[in-house]
């Protein structure tokens, strides 16, 4: 698949759509579900490319240049937020807050890589990082309980990442209003490898799939409380449901 790039309008730099830019159509859960499996394979090749690069170098070596290399991605960091403000009254302005974002993200993708590089390139870096900042953001008593997509996606494995979650009486729910025929063919292909191979009943199909409304029980936020529809209580958010059914 060819994906078309465009040359921005401000910096005259060529630049590829996002997933999200390519695929309007989709939900926020199935763009992230994308992105997601995407990201956990790119860190790794991206990390054993730079390994290999270096595979000549001593082992201590090569991981202080991995951990020095944040360092620089940093310094480049303060580089373009002093060229956004302007401080260099001889270059004056020569960056964007875009490009200091930029920056920021290289800061963190160069961050990330090491972290594959020093426990053995298992793919675990973006799990490590969304259980990192659920640790610092509970101690700093500023975890939010609204629903969010990721409270409602299924890892199996690193290759299974499923847009739902399925609770001890069998009923599935995903996050967002989901496509019915999409979200039926995700539950199939799950049961088939909960079941570890193909199922002998009938598949589900976009009929056995609903749009509801809900939010989270104050009481216990891992149940739900259905809504007449949005807004109708505080916290209402769309999810897609497969209930009463498996």
């Amino acid at each position: 698949m060819t994906t078309e790039r465009h040359r921005d309008a401000e910096t005259g730099q060529f630049v590829t759509p996002t997933i999200a830019e390519q695929h309007p159509e989709r939900t926020v859960t199935e763009t992230a579900h994308q992105v997601s499996l995407a990201a956990h394979q790119a860190l790794v090749s991206l990390s054993l490319w730079i390994d290999a690069g270096n595979a000549g170098r001593d082992p201590e070596a090569i991981t202080w240049g991995r951990l020095a290399k944040i360092s620089e991605e940093h310094g480049e960091v303060i580089a373009a937020y002093i060229g956004a403000t302007g401080q260099n009254p001889r270059k004056g302005v020569t960056h964007t807050l875009d490009d200091v974002a930029q920056e920021l993200l290289d800061v963190a993708v160069t961050a990330l890589c090491a972290y594959e590089h020093i426990t053995g390139h298992k793919g675990l870096a973006l799990a490590g990082l969304s259980s990192k900042i659920l640790t610092v953001a509970a101690r700093a008593e500023s975890a939010p309980r609204a629903a969010i997509p990721a409270d409602f996606v299924t890892r199996w494995d690193d290759l299974h990442l499923f847009p739902f979650i399925e609770d001890e009486d069998a009923n599935i729910t995903g996050y967002g209003h989901q496509d019915r025929k999409q979200f039926a063919e995700a539950v199939n292909h799950f049961d088939e490898i909960c079941n570890g191979s193909a199922l002998d009943v009938e598949p589900w199909t976009a009929d056995n799939i609903a749009h509801r409304w809900a939010a989270l029980n104050p009481a216990d936020d891992e149940r739900l409380i259905l809504a007449d529809g949005p807004g109708a209580i505080p916290g209402t958010f769309p999810i897609t449901t497969l209930w009463g059914q498996r």
